[in-house]
């Protein structure tokens, strides 16, 4: 504070909450790094993250590495920083759009597609899937937010259809990762509701039993 704030003080957001020292009601997210303030931000979502300079971070000064070069190894440890990455740029673009700046978000939308292509990162609910659907839907790009939602329905349906098959011990162990799957399935449907609903129609079904099944079989799920 002695300094007008002007040569502020981050906290990157890849670290835990034990290191927040108890400023994270005080978090203004730029880019990769929470900026501390001197205000209070818990209670506006919007105050918690600033676009404009996440914008300019991730557009102008972030180095990427070359993640484009179809053909790379990327052990889990590079994928999970991947993930945070594409995670960040979809988050951007929901921001963009609720502050009406499409054009924006459509060149940052196209960045991420460039420098993180799914040849090299899988795409996955857990890689900002989900804001990504929604921003392409609110850019009018249905195809594209449809092609991540199939390949996400895919995904899980796959890992859920696989363990129930194993019968109630397998699916004891895997219990918790099928709940997740189930609520990625769930907020997909809520997702494509918006954008295309004969396509939420189309795989209510789908869901519906593999639920009936989960719970017939001693799962539980709390939606």
């Amino acid at each position: 504070s002695q300094c007008n704030w002007k040569r502020p003080l981050y906290v990157a957001i890849t670290v835990g909450s034990e290191n927040f020292i108890n400023l994270g009601d005080n978090f203004v997210q730029e880019g990769l790094a929470n900026r501390i303030t001197p205000f209070y931000t818990k209670s506006d979502p919007d105050l918690q993250f600033d676009a404009d300079k996440t914008y300019d971070r991730m557009m102008n000064k972030f180095k990427f590495g070359g993640l484009s070069k179809p053909g790379l190894y990327l052990d889990q440890t590079v994928l999970r920083m991947c993930d945070t990455h594409r995670r960040l740029f979809a988050q951007l673009a929901v921001a963009l759009v609720k502050e009406d700046k499409k054009e924006q978000a459509a060149k940052a939308l196209a960045k991420m597609e460039k420098e993180i292509p799914e040849y090299n990162v899988p795409m996955s609910y857990m890689s900002g899937g989900g804001d990504l659907i929604k921003a392409y839907g609110a850019l009018g790009n249905k195809k594209r937010a449809t092609e991540i939602a199939d390949k996400l329905w895919t995904n899980s349906t796959q890992y859920l259809k696989w363990y129930i098959s194993q019968g109630p011990r397998y699916l004891a162990v895997s219990h918790y990762d099928c709940q997740t799957h189930l609520y990625i399935m769930s907020n997909l449907l809520n997702l494509m509701d918006e954008i295309d609903s004969s396509w939420a129609e189309k795989h209510s079904a789908m869901f519906d039993q593999l639920l009936n099944t989960f719970e017939s079989s001693g799962g539980q799920l709390r939606m």
